[in-house]
């Protein structure tokens, strides 16, 4: 599918772009190499059509395209949690409390447990848009989070 504003641009609905080429100048068509965020380990795409030049992650070039929004939320999900997987069938449109909720545990944290993190000499909890609460005992962080999990159940 022509990606919308860049005419000389085709989207797959597994991620892949094609650079239509250029037969003024003899430019063949090529796919793009996409090029990973190290921060953020999403996959872009340079786009140009003189003057404009983009930098666009790919996912959201899939989702824009493949993947109807009726709802109008804001963010794109990878399913399954890799962001480079940027197939049609591992993404979806989502709010960003949504998006949130599909995090899993962060590398560096050390419990295990998703939401509660090593603070200094003691263990924290912490959820999106809700105080933190801290103390020196696992165990007690843990019950904590479970009650708390209880009360404000993810999918609402």
């Amino acid at each position: 599918m022509e990606i919308k504003g860049y005419p000389n641009y085709l989207i797959f609905r597994n991620g892949s772009v094609l650079s239509k080429g250029c037969h003024a100048n003899g430019k063949p068509p090529k796919f793009l190499k996409p090029m990973k965020n190290k921060n953020t380990a999403y996959m872009y795409v340079n786009l140009r059509d003189n003057p404009k030049r983009q930098m666009t992650k790919v996912h959201r070039l899939v989702a824009i395209h493949y993947i109807p929004n009726p709802e109008n939320k804001p963010c794109v999900d990878h399913k399954n949690r890799i962001r480079d997987d940027n197939r049609i069938e591992n993404l979806r449109w989502v709010t960003h409390k949504e998006n949130m909720s599909n995090l899993g545990i962060m590398k560096t944290n050390t419990s295990g447990m998703k939401w509660i993190t090593k603070k200094g000499k003691g263990w924290v909890f912490t959820r999106t848009n809700c105080k933190s609460k801290y103390s020196n005992n696992l165990s007690k962080i843990i019950c904590y989070s479970f009650f708390y999990l209880l009360k404000h159940p993810i999918d609402k």
